[in-house]
């Protein structure tokens, strides 16, 4: 199965493997793997240095950000975290959030993925607000969770974007969290689910 996500000629594809990333000799890969740049509405406080010092230019503003990522990484995506929402990292607004999402749209030309704080109450209201800054955008929204997945879900539908679906290390609650999800009127086709890292630990 696959999944596009952004606009016209800079649309990507992704999905429909039949084998890990790069194992082409184990079945079929008709996409290659796409790389998509995380950068923060904020600049990084808990980075090392040395990756930090890579952005120090451009990483206190999101869409100068984006930019250079674009531009001078060539990244096929932009994956734009809103760290800023989260109560510990400055409490911002989900309309702040939502105006953040507005400017880098207009200054970038490739697909966005909108990700959240990872604050599951949080994230409930800014991502409803991305979701409808970016509509039209056909953009990758994330994460719902269990704790909030029904607001996100109707936002995605609302707005027509793709949507990641997030469980805490589990495949049982992964499968789960996607038929409720699905059960709200959202295609499998449209879900990506976010294993975090069990797919590292478990060896897949």
């Amino acid at each position: 199965m696959t999944v596009d996500f952004g606009k016209d000629d800079k649309a990507l594809v992704i999905g429909g493997d039949h084998c890990l990333p790069f194992l082409t000799f184990e079945g079929e890969m008709p996409n290659k793997p796409v790389i998509a740049f995380e950068i923060q509405d904020c600049p990084p406080d808990d980075w090392p240095d040395t990756v930090r010092d890579v952005y120090k230019d451009v990483s206190g503003d999101p869409v100068a950000w984006s930019k250079y990522c674009q531009d001078e990484l060539k990244a096929d995506a932009i994956a734009l975290r809103l760290a800023s929402t989260h109560p510990d990292r400055g409490d911002r607004s989900a309309e702040d959030a939502a105006q953040t999402i507005k400017d880098v749209l207009a200054a970038i030309n490739i697909p966005l993925i909108i990700l959240g704080s990872n604050h599951i109450e949080k994230d409930a209201s800014v991502l409803v607000a991305a979701a409808e800054a970016a509509s039209g955008n056909n953009c990758v929204i994330g994460k719902a969770q269990e704790g909030n997945y029904k607001t996100i879900v109707a936002a995605a539908l609302a707005h027509n974007h793709k949507l990641i679906a997030m469980s805490e290390l589990d495949i049982n609650l992964a499968k789960q969290l996607n038929i409720l999800i699905t059960q709200m009127g959202f295609d499998k086709a449209r879900l990506i689910t976010d294993p975090m890292c069990s797919a590292l630990g478990y060896g897949l």
